[in-house]
Order: structure tokens, then C-alpha cells, then sequence
């Protein structure tokens, strides 16, 4: 490599000859060799400009993985308001190219607050505005299926008006049909539903139950209790009782008191759930939360990390809990399908796309489900 000229804090010179070069390269879209000259330059020498021309690269290369590397290393070095905005479009860049348009959105309006005057020259304001509208449309788009899914529901539950009575095991179990079905991945199976008291035998026994602490952090009856508590997926229905309060103008607490990463969590729930609010019933999604409440139980039971007698009272707990807060099978289907979208909404950066396949594949199970055709 030819010799640089560095600068005061002996950097690469914002003006060296190198510029030219990746100039040359990009408009031949000729983006390995952007890397390495990159590269080829010594690390403790790459200048924010630089490193951001590689980031730029492997973006174009649609290689989010190296470039979501890069820019976490690269942050702390961003001290100037065009370097922090042109970070905060990196990493929306990143989400928008993957169809997380909220997520994008997020770190492109943080970036225009940053750089105010748009010294970085981004014009972030006209991507706000193009993202902006594709989340809207993805809104509109969820709007339509939450209505059609719950259409759907209704005229499933009506095609057999004489139900029959399900036992309080069948019930329950179908209660968690989706963790039911879900396969575990060190057995490669699923529990299924044919069986109230599966049990796994010696290594497979051992397997799972390393597997729930590993994954889920629980190994014996007080970790269990406290993760069937506390953990999002069991409890997602407290997220949106929060903004049901928000909406109903008696807020549970003042939003802007809440820290950077709370208040935009809780503000893109709201936005979520603002165009289905109204086809949920009054007990909101907590559907979702009763079955991976039942699931997980069923999965604790069956590596012996709770007793038959404790896994027998959690799971009446889940059936009683159920039969309360919903008044029908359709009421409870609607809860947990519309909350499994919110549940992949709050996991995966908020996108409103991921979170309507989840719940499209959720419905899928669900229509198969005996309780549809059971006494409630």
C-alpha cells in the first residue's frame, strides 16, 4: 500500500489520496476491494470516515452480519453529531434493508435528532418520511389480517354447535397446543398432545432439563416459579395492559419518566396495537401467556424439575385462569393468536412484518385445535 498522510491524531487524512480510490471502486461497484483497502490500512490508523466506507461495503455486499460487527466497534469512537447520525442510519439502513421499517425508523429519526442540522448531509428527514409510509402500510396490512384470522376464528368455533365435553387434561393441554407442537430442540421431537404426563427417560431427561437452564434459566421449583413470573413470553399480556391503561387516558405511569430504551419500547407497542385494539377481548392477549404458561409447565414436569403433585396445581391454576378471563373458546383463540404477533413484535427489533407471519403460522396450529369444537 502506498504511504498516507495521517492527521493530527494520526489518523488517516480526510483527505487522502485513498478517497479516490474507494470512489473509483464504488462506482464500479467493485466493493471487496473497498474492504480491502480498508483493510490494508492499520487498524489504530482507520479514522471513523474510513471505517464507515468499509461498514458502507459489506452493506452492499448485504453482509449485515460483518457490518453490525463493525459498527459496534466503531460507536465509540463516534463523537461528532454527522458521526452519530450517520451510525444511527448505518444500523436503521440495516433494519429497513431486512424488513424492519419501525426499527429503522427508530434509529432514523434518533440520528435527525443528533444531527440537527444535517451536517453529516443524509437528509434524514426524506428517510423518515419513505419509512414512514412503508410502516403504515404494514400497519394497514395487520389491521386486515387480525380482522380476517378473527372472521376466521368465529366461523370455525360455529360449524359444530353441539360441543362436546373435553377433559381437564385435554383441555389444558390444548390449551398449549403451540408449545404442544413446538419441537425441543435436543430431542428433536415435540411433547405433544396425546399425553397429560409425558415424561422423558434418563439422557433424553437430563438433556432437556439442561437445555430449560441454559435457555431459560430455571433448574428446580423456586427458578421455575420466578421464570413463569417474570419471563417475557409467560407475561406479555403485562406490556399490553399498560397500553390499554394508555389508551383508556389512565395511564399506569408517566411515560416520559421512563428511560430512553423503555419509552420506545413501550411507544412502538402502542403503535402496534393500535390498529387491533379493538378486536381483542377485554382480557387483552393474555391467551398467549396461559399457553406458554401450560407448555413450560409441562416441559418442567417432564425432566422432573416439578413434582407431579406441583405440576398438577400449575396447570389448574392455567385452567381456571383460563375459564375466568375468557367466556369462549373464540374469545380465548382471538387473545392468543393477536398475542403471539405481539410477543414476535416485542422479541424481533419490533417488526410488524416478522410478527404477522408468526401469527399466521400461529393460526395455522390453532385452527386444528379441539377446543374449537369442546364445551369452554
Amino acid at each position: 500500500m502506498a504511504n498516507i498522510t495521517l492527521d493530527e491524531n494520526g489518523k488517516i487524512s480526510d483527505n487522502d489520496e485513498l478517497y479516490k480510490v474507494l470512489d473509483e471502486c464504488y462506482d464500479k461497484d467493485e466493493y471487496d476491494n473497498i474492504i480491502a483497502a480498508v483493510l490494508s490500512v492499520p487498524e489504530e490508523q482507520r479514522s471513523v470516515k474510513l471505517r464507515f466506507r468499509m461498514i458502507s461495503a459489506l452493506n452492499n455486499k448485504e453482509d449485515f452480519e460483518n457490518s453490525t460487527r463493525e459498527l459496534e466497534k466503531i460507536f465509540p469512537e463516534c463523537k461528532r453529531p454527522d458521526e452519530i447520525a450517520r451510525y444511527l442510519y448505518m444500523c436503521g439502513y440495516i433494519r429497513f434493508i431486512n424488513d424492519k421499517e419501525l426499527a429503522a425508523l427508530n434509529f432514523y429519526e434518533a440520528g435527525a435528532n443528533a444531527d440537527p442540522d444535517d451536517t453529516s448531509g443524509l437528509d434524514l428527514k426524506s428517510e423518515i418520511k419513505e419509512c414512514q409510509e412503508y410502516v403504515d402500510k404494514d400497519l394497514k396490512a395487520l389491521q386486515e389480517l387480525v380482522e380476517k384470522i378473527c372472521e376466521d376464528i368465529d366461523k370455525r368455533c360455529a360449524e359444530n354447535p353441539e360441543k362436546r365435553r373435553l377433559s381437564d387434561g385435554e383441555f389444558t393441554v390444548m390449551l398449549g397446543l403451540i408449545p404442544a407442537v413446538r419441537p425441543i430442540p435436543v430431542t428433536g421431537s415435540a411433547l405433544g398432545v396425546s399425553d397429560f404426563f409425558v415424561e422423558y427417560k434418563d439422557e433424553e431427561r437430563e438433556n432437556v432439563a439442561k437445555w430449560l437452564e441454559a435457555n431459560f434459566g430455571f433448574k428446580d421449583k423456586d427458578s421455575f416459579v420466578n421464570f413463569y413470573r417474570t419471563a417475557r413470553g409467560c407475561n406479555i399480556s403485562g406490556m399490553y395492559s399498560d397500553v390499554k391503561a394508555f389508551f383508556q387516558g389512565k395511564p399506569n405511569f408517566d411515560v416520559n419518566t421512563l428511560n430512553g430504551g423503555g419509552k420506545l419500547a413501550f411507544l412502538n407497542a402502542c403503535t402496534f396495537l393500535k390498529p387491533i385494539y379493538g378486536y381483542l377481548p377485554e382480557a387483552g392477549v393474555f391467551g398467549w401467556d396461559l399457553s406458554e404458561k401450560s407448555g413450560f409447565s409441562r416441559l418442567a414436569f417432564s425432566c422432573g424439575i416439578l413434582t407431579k403433585e406441583d405440576y398438577l396445581s400449575s396447570m389448574v391454576a392455567i385452567k381456571e385462569a383460563a375459564t375466568k378471563s375468557f367466556s369462549s373458546a373464540a374469545e380465548y383463540l382471538k387473545s392468543l393468536v393477536i398475542g403471539s404477533a405481539l410477543y414476535m413484535f416485542a422479541t424481533d427489533e419490533w417488526t410488524i412484518k416478522g410478527a404477522m407471519e408468526f401469527m399466521k403460522q400461529t393460526m395455522v396450529i390453532m385452527m386444528k385445535s379441539t377446543l374449537m369444537d369442546g364445551e369452554w
